[in-house]
């Protein structure tokens, strides 16, 4: 991932070859909080990687921004949590930014 910024709200670029495995085409960031969740503890990366991860995120991105004409658009992603194991459910939002690109992080409520 390559970094935009360097504070804890930076941003990092998802690999093309990511984006493209969902059909998304165009630049697409992540915020290094993100990034980080998407981490595989070294003890399941036989089973699960960043990869992985990052491409169910993009998927669902890409479905929520097609369900919605307002943005950010909201969805969800479960993994299991890097701690206990156990399914977690994970809110995100998508977005898109000044420059058409998109950004993808925790979902706030306003």
């Amino acid at each position: 991932m390559d970094d935009v910024a360097s504070s804890p709200f930076s941003l990092h670029q998802v690999p093309p070859g990511l984006c493209a495995m969902v059909g998304i085409g165009g630049h697409v960031y992540i915020t290094l909080a993100l990034s980080d969740r998407l981490e595989v503890p070294e003890e399941w990366q036989h089973t699960y990687s960043f990869d992985n991860r990052a491409v169910e995120v993009l998927a669902m991105a890409k479905a929520a921004m097609k369900e919605t004409a307002a943005y950010p658009a909201p969805f969800k992603v479960v993994f299991p949590s890097n701690l206990t194991g156990k399914p977690e459910i994970i809110e995100l939002q998508v977005d898109i930014d000044g420059d058409g690109d998109l950004v993808i992080d925790y979902r706030t409520v306003h």
